[in-house]
């Protein structure tokens, strides 16, 4: 029994350096790039690499265990639209995923290293949420109680993301980066909704008319919602990724 007991432990043992050296070995894939702190344009070296991060992600990654950007799923946004006005509606969207995050371009990156902030401003010429939703309330005198699905068309959105971190020990002994918070803005120049609802078609027709006209009120009341629903999921993203590769590799100095 005694050299069963060997080959387990050798066996153990070769599995554990195989693991600790998959660990070491994990870098940010060069099609991306990486950015020197030292660089007087790390920024912009960031904006670049953030894009093409981006792109390389839009179908996911298995690597780092992702799944894709685009569409990008989201379980639920509420809005409490409280009484007063023409509007007066408690609304939930579920099941909602986004479309139109591949064509989105970095405009700008400011960093602050020594406190571990990313800002990142981007912009597409559109994005469509599409999902189910459910809404009581009135529009003008017009009681408004149904469900069904609805699509939110948003032209030329400007998306804001913003990361904040600290280090971290990792299991390969190494530093690295862990997100502690994230806000993520979505803010399109123009929001048109449209709600279907078969059984109830002209109180969706009305719905749809109103809402659009007040999109920049009703996107303003989404927006904690939207940041909600996005940071759980950026900050799996990211986490994921700064998990695996060590600080001094994805940021060298």
């Amino acid at each position: 029994m005694a050299p069963l007991r060997t080959n387990a432990v050798g066996v153990l043992a070769v599995l554990a350096l195989t693991a600790s050296a998959a660990l070491a070995a994990t870098k940010i894939p060069e099609s991306w790039g990486t950015c020197k702190r030292s660089d007087p344009k790390f920024d912009e070296c960031l904006r670049g690499a953030i894009q093409r991060a981006m792109t390389a992600l839009e179908k996911g990654s298995s690597e780092f265990g992702i799944g894709p950007l685009d569409p990008f799923k989201v379980s639920q946004l509420s809005l409490e639209k409280g009484n007063g006005g023409a509007l007066s509606m408690d609304m939930t969207l579920s099941e909602a995923e986004i479309i139109g995050f591949k064509n989105a371009r970095v405009e700008s990156v400011q960093t602050d290293m020594n406190k571990f902030k990313i800002v990142a401003n981007m912009r597409t010429d559109k994005l469509d949420l599409n999902s189910l939703y459910k809404v009581t309330g009135r529009v003008l005198l017009i009681p408004i109680n149904g469900n069904g699905k609805t699509t939110i068309k948003m032209q030329k959105p400007l998306l804001r993301l913003s990361m904040q971190g600290g280090l971290k020990k990792g299991a390969d002994g190494n530093d690295h980066l862990h997100i502690e918070s994230t806000t993520f803005e979505i803010i399109p120049e123009k929001a048109n909704f449209r709600f279907v609802n078969p059984a109830h078609a002209v109180q969706a027709d009305l719905l749809s008319r109103v809402v659009s006209e007040n999109d920049k009120v009703i996107m303003t009341e989404l927006q904690p919602a939207i940041s909600q629903a996005f940071n759980k999921r950026l900050l799996e993203i990211t986490n994921r990724i700064f998990d695996k590769v060590a600080f001094e590799d994805v940021f060298p100095q």
